[in-house]
Order: C-alpha cells, then structure tokens, then sequence
C-alpha cells in the first residue's frame, strides 16, 4: 500500500496580519510558514516521500532507518489567488470559493505551473512510487491540491491527463479537501493502470 497523507496543521488565520494577503502569499508561496505541530506526522513506512515546503519537512517525525526524500514534484501546486477572487468575494464565499476556483484555473490552464507540467510530475512520481512500492512500503506527505489531483489521476486511470474536467469528480466546492495528517491509500497495482495510460 501506498498511503498518501496531507501536511499537518500550519497557520491559516494569523490574528495579525491580513489574512486575505496572508493566503495568498501562502499559495503562491512567496512565503512558507513553519508548522504549527512539529515532528507530529507519524508513518510506519520505510519510505517518506515529502514535500520540500517548510510546513511539510518540519511536521514529519523523523525516526532511525527511514528514508526521507524531499521531493519537488510534492510542493503544492503554486497558483495566484488574486487573479482568483477578489478580497471581498473571499470574505464572502471562503474555501468553497477557491476550490471551485482551483478546478476553473486547472480545466484554463491558469496555475502557477501549466497543467502539463503538473501531470508530467504526477506521472512520473507515480512511475517511481510503483517501482518503489514493490520492495518497501511508502508514505507520501503533501498538499491538498496537489493530493487531490494525484487522487483525480490515480482514480481515472490516468484519463485526467486527456480530461482536465474529471477534476470536478475529485475536488467539490461545499467539500474539505483533506484534513490535516488525513488522505487515502492505494495498492501499488491501482498505480500500474494510471502510469501506463
């Protein structure tokens, strides 16, 4: 098995800053914010794929024998959350407002990287967790979105790659992404089916 875990908690909701800017700086990671619950993301794998945002090294326990690979193909998809909504529309419409905006700016090809790009990085990460999974067992630690469109690939067997809209099956407006410390799982055979798409 293949277990794929979001980061643990970080601040989302600084009481002195502007919240609006601090998000945005956020997802389009102009700046990386430690996390909130350090070393507290626990994994019995023997291998630690992770994310090289600081909110993702500093969360995972770290513990003898494991391997831990920081890997950029991890990072949260970067995107502008200014070109998404105005301050006062989030205010208004919050988390829902965003993921529905996140599948529009996919489906566009607007984020921060082209969705090409984010499909070549999900297969070929999947490609080495497949050769990896066949010795060891894996955990991979990242971010919501970036989870979510992994998920959205593995389940459609790679047909995300030719129907960017197949998002919207994954990603709902009134739906959490994942919570923190929180994800799926997957047999290293499901992964066969989306590689080879």
């Amino acid at each position: 098995m293949i277990n794929f875990i979001k980061i643990s908690e970080y601040e989302t909701k600084p009481s002195d800053k502007d919240v609006f800017g601090y998000l945005c700086d956020v997802v389009s990671q102009k700046i990386d914010p430690p996390t909130l619950k350090p070393r507290s993301l626990r994994s019995d794998a023997s291998i630690v794929f992770h994310s090289p945002l600081r909110r993702a090294v500093e969360c995972l326990e770290l513990k003898g024998g494991v391997r831990y690979i920081p890997t950029p193909s991890l990072r949260e998809i970067p995107f502008d959350m200014r070109l998404m909504c105005s301050k006062e529309e989030w205010v208004f419409g919050g988390s829902n407002l965003i993921r529905h905006k996140f599948k529009e700016f996919f489906v566009a090809n607007r984020l921060g990287s082209s969705r090409e790009d984010i499909i070549r990085e999900t297969r070929n990460f999947l490609a080495r967790c497949y050769v990896l999974s066949r010795l060891s067992e894996i955990t991979v630690v990242s971010h919501s979105f970036r989870l979510k469109v992994i998920e959205a690939f593995i389940k459609s067997q790679g047909s995300l790659s030719k129907d960017p809209f197949l998002i919207y099956e994954y990603i709902k407006d009134d739906e959490k992404t994942f919570c923190f410390e929180s994800g799926f799982s997957v047999a290293e055979n499901s992964l066969a089916f989306s590689i080879c798409s």
